[in-house]
């Protein structure tokens, strides 16, 4: 961390530097000389990443188009687990699993901010869950969790999708706390 500070300490001096350099010429101070390829190369290697890499990539016009509130209906399915069949050989959890259990139709709720960023809950039978993500580009990521992980058949997992026109066509991914019930759906989220 330190090694960083100063390598971007080095970096914003050369940087000073090579501007004074280009203003007008001062009769009473020589002009100190530019800092050198290598002190520069260096300063660069050892500055921390853009903040673009560090924030999700979304255009302001993007996501002021978007914010408003989105509403999709889901239809939860049993979702095919597949394991090497060493494991599958000792492990009949998925196996025994019937698919009963939190299948059927659901609502999912979300709420995109001007900024990107998504909140929202579902209800169904997944479960009772909150939304939170973001927007990032064209598409929307955002992760579920139950509202009450204690209850019986919690199911926690991902919400992912595409922006198109009118709609965002995503895909639902959760899994209960043992991981021995897995279920997938569809939806469609439209403008409410």
């Amino acid at each position: 961390m330190i090694r960083r500070a100063l390598g971007l300490a080095a970096l914003c001096a050369a940087l000073l530097v090579a501007a004074c350099e280009k203003g007008p010429s001062r009769p009473d101070k020589s002009p100190e000389p530019a800092p050198s390829a290598s002190a520069l190369f260096v300063a660069q290697s050892e500055a921390p990443p853009a903040l673009s890499a560090l924030v999700p990539s979304v255009s302001l016009k993007s996501a002021t188009a978007l914010a408003r509130t989105w509403e999709g209906r889901y239809e939860a399915k049993r979702a095919k687990v597949e394991i090497s069949p060493a494991i599958a050989a000792k492990d009949k959890t998925w196996e025994k699993e019937d698919g009963k259990a939190s299948t059927g139709p659901g609502t999912i709720t979300l709420t995109i901010s001007p900024t990107g960023e998504i909140k929202g809950q579902g209800v169904g039978a997944l479960g009772s869950m909150t939304v939170s993500g973001h927007v990032d580009g064209e598409m929307i990521r955002a992760s579920l969790f139950p509202a009450d992980p204690r209850a019986v058949g919690a199911m926690t997992g991902v919400l992912v999708g595409m922006i198109k026109a009118d709609e965002i066509v995503a895909e639902i991914h959760v899994a209960g706390g043992d991981a021995s019930v897995v279920r997938e759906a569809a939806v469609a989220l439209r403008r409410k």
